[in-house]
């Protein structure tokens, strides 16, 4: 949230069309949320307290092409007089992971201390065929073997998955060799339907 004194003027006949010094009342806003027109979102948030900038915004960086007659026209260039007087800054933005966790120290040595206590407590790694099957277990892609007791869906436990792609495997063989899709030894050559049937006819 920022706090501003500006004059506006058009650029091609220095007309002044808005002034908040004229009113005797500052403008507040937020940056960042698309209250203001682009070309004071980006000015004004590289502005300091206290500072005070000719911001010059062209049309795309203003009103556009349509502008808001008749106090500013249709593809106008604005100059503003800007000075930054305050900036507050809303308590969600100022809160950090220290603020929510209060009761976590966070001093270097308070760290470390932290950090060797829970690499006492870690269980040391198995050697040998324990460690392998630990290792076999870490790397497992279907969950069967989760240490975390997570579940996989029933879909993709290997328990169900790979004795149905069996079963459907082998019924779909069944079937091709039950309705004779599925020949056993060499087939016999048989000769062409042309000879044949010129063999049984009798020439004119």
């Amino acid at each position: 949230m920022v706090e501003v004194h500006y004059v506006g003027r058009l650029v091609e006949t220095g007309a002044v069309f808005d002034s908040s010094r004229a009113r005797g009342k500052t403008f507040k806003f937020s940056l960042g949320e698309g209250k203001v027109i682009g070309g004071w979102e980006v000015g004004v948030s590289s502005m300091q307290v206290g500072e005070l900038s000719e911001i010059t915004c062209s049309p795309q960086y203003a009103y556009g092409a349509k502008g808001i007659p008749p106090m500013i026209p249709p593809s106008a260039t604005l100059r503003f007089e800007v000075e930054l007087l305050a900036i507050e800054q809303s308590d969600e933005e100022g809160r950090s992971f220290a603020d929510d966790y209060v009761d976590t120290a966070r001093t270097p040595g308070a760290i470390s201390a932290a950090y060797k206590s829970k690499m006492a407590t870690k269980p040391t790694k198995a050697e040998g065929l324990e460690g392998l099957l630990d290792w076999a277990k870490s790397i497992y892609i279907f969950g069967l073997f989760s240490p975390t007791a997570e579940r996989p869906p029933w879909y993709l436990n290997p328990l169900i998955t790979f004795p149905s792609i069996f079963a459907i495997v082998g019924v779909g063989f069944y079937l091709v060799v039950l309705l004779g899709g599925v020949h056993r030894g060499e087939v016999p050559q048989a000769g062409d339907d042309l000879s044949s049937f010129i063999g049984d006819t009798m020439a004119p």
